[in-house]
């Protein structure tokens, strides 16, 4: 229970001396609750902590703000490498959806957060706005057009700042630039099985197949015009401090070649496709063997692979009626693949994200749509087909990043919606 009665807005930093102010007036808050409030705010989620501050702007109001959790100042809270340690427990309502025949009568788990700051505060800082398809449902039963999505879209975009294009973006599922070699669609990271002295980066784009119209996309693994880059950043700064970069030959007679190069500091920070060679000439894999290069303490691969991803595409495209059908079964995706020894990455907590981008007038321009997994569906008009050019539309570019653990870097990763780093066996399959 947190009443909010302090109506002095401020941009203080939130350092440990603030917050301990803050603390301090909502437990005296607490103390003192009155016997009634013009206005009592349920549920300290995104929408209703939002609705309480700005009632409690007004001098002329009092303001109670209920939650039916605890305190989110905790580590699993903010630490977002930390969320699964809140899934199950105290902080969360713990619903459970009604049991599907498609997954042979099994309930799914539908976590909510029974926490100070409602589900946004255990489900890993995912951005995502509300369905197309929810809002027009509002409008039309609050007889009210202010609801629809397209009045609301507005609100979204200056609550946003990104560049990027994420999937479904495209028309009929398309690729960046209709190119499905500049598809980033994977990336992880995990320490390897065998020696955990080294981490493994993984990064797959292109996929092998195309729904509308359904076929094959290009035979080439990887664009010769492209630069596929995976990014570390070492300090906490969001700035990469380490960045892998790979360029592939020409495809010639059925086969492709690829250097590795490695920047550090302020070039790793640019955009080039300079750097210290680690491995060049390296041959890419076009069939079910995989020719692993071997680099002192690196070990590198580029090639087709199995794609790991479920998903009922057809289910989808039929509005969401969903037929168990798992499309990707026997497609492939063109993976890099990058054994390196943790001594190159640091002591720290680091992140990763990964990119691609074409050379342009002027430089190299990012294309791929791997920065904003969660967007999906959601954009519309000039919007959608900006991202899809892969063009900057005015906003900064959101790195895509994924947080590890301290120590021997135990890889804590997603990508496109899956965790890796928990299947010994998956992991053995990699190299």
């Amino acid at each position: 229970m947190a009443p909010t009665t302090d109506n002095n807005s401020t941009n203080e930093p939130e350092t440990p001396e603030f917050e301990a102010r803050i603390q301090a007036t909502q437990r005296r808050l607490a103390a003192e609750l009155q016997s009634s409030y013009d206005f009592i705010v349920c549920g300290s989620g995104s929408s209703g902590s939002v609705v309480a501050r700005r009632l409690a702007e007004s001098d002329d109001v009092s303001v109670l703000l209920l939650e039916a959790g605890g305190t989110d100042d905790l580590p699993s809270v903010r630490d977002a490498g930390q969320w699964l340690a809140n899934v199950g427990t105290e902080r969360d309502w713990g619903f459970q959806a009604a049991p599907n025949r498609l997954l042979n009568g099994r309930r799914l788990s539908l976590s909510a957060g029974k926490v100070l700051g409602g589900s946004s505060s255990i489900n890993a800082m995912i951005w995502s706005r509300g369905h197309k398809n929810d809002w027009e449902y509002f409008a039309e039963e609050a007889g009210d057009p202010r609801w629809r999505y397209e009045s609301v879209l507005g609100l979204y975009r200056r609550l946003e700042d990104w560049q990027g294009s994420p999937h479904y973006s495209g028309p009929d599922f398309g690729f960046p630039r209709g190119d499905a070699r500049l598809d980033f669609t994977d990336l992880y990271a995990f320490p390897k099985p065998e020696d955990p002295r080294k981490s493994i980066l993984v990064m797959n784009v292109h996929p092998s197949a195309v729904v509308t119209p359904p076929g094959p996309t290009t035979a080439e693994p990887f664009a010769p015009e492209a630069l596929y880059e995976l990014r570390i950043n070492t300090n906490g700064d969001a700035v990469a401090d380490i960045a892998y970069r790979v360029r592939f030959s020409a495809f010639d007679n059925g086969s492709q070649s690829t250097t590795l190069r490695r920047v550090e500091g302020v070039q790793a920070a640019g955009i080039g496709d300079g750097g210290q060679v680690i491995v060049a000439s390296a041959r890419v894999s076009t069939g079910r063997d995989a020719r692993v290069t071997e680099a002192g303490e690196y070990r590198f691969f580029a090639g087709w692979r199995s794609d790991p991803f479920f998903f009922d595409v057809h289910g989808m495209l039929n509005n969401q009626q969903f037929t168990g059908d798992d499309f990707f079964a026997d497609k492939n995706v063109c993976s890099i693949v990058l054994e390196v020894p943790n001594s190159v990455l640091g002591t720290n907590r680091v992140s990763l994200w990964a990119r691609t981008l074409v050379g342009a007038v002027g430089g190299w321009v990012q294309v791929d749509r791997g920065a904003l997994p969660a967007q999906a569906v959601f954009l519309v008009g000039t919007e959608r087909d900006c991202v899809h050019d892969g063009r900057a539309c005015g906003r900064r570019p959101l790195r895509f990043r994924l947080r590890t653990r301290s120590g021997a870097h135990g890889w804590v990763c997603t990508g496109r919606g899956k965790a890796s780093g928990t299947d010994t066996a998956a992991r053995r399959a990699v190299l």
